[in-house]
């Protein structure tokens, strides 16, 4: 079983990218590489629970589990100060509790880490 922190960077991350989703077709420039890159490790995260809870194609978890650990070294970089135009999804407390914020975006390699724990033990 995972880890109770993983599972609430895991939730934490899908719900980023959920609302980041949103308004994709209007942002431009950091905002929108933001919110590209929320989703993709929303969409990664998503088909690695399934296939966990499903105890399918494990094969290709690795593969998204190694994407989302790449892309969470650059989550911080995606949110410059000031960047809160329209359409961003991101909340002000992101930047109100940068600490917090940034130790969660670490500890995606956590996620990766407790992910390839599960699979090392099926």
């Amino acid at each position: 079983m995972m880890k109770p922190s993983a599972i609430v960077t895991i939730s934490l991350v899908l719900s980023y990218a959920a609302l980041a989703h949103e308004g994709h077709e209007h942002a431009t420039g950091v905002v929108r590489e933001r919110m590209e890159l929320m989703t993709d490790m929303g969409k990664r995260l998503l088909a690695i629970s399934k296939r966990l809870r499903n105890n399918t194609e494990l094969d290709r978890i690795a593969p998204d589990a190694r994407a989302i650990k790449e892309a969470s070294g650059k989550i911080t970089a995606q949110f410059p100060s000031g960047s809160m135009q329209f359409p961003t999804a991101a909340k002000p407390v992101v930047w109100q509790q940068w600490n917090d914020f940034t130790e969660k975006a670490k500890k995606l390699n956590t996620g990766r880490e407790a992910v390839d724990s599960q699979l090392s033990q099926r």
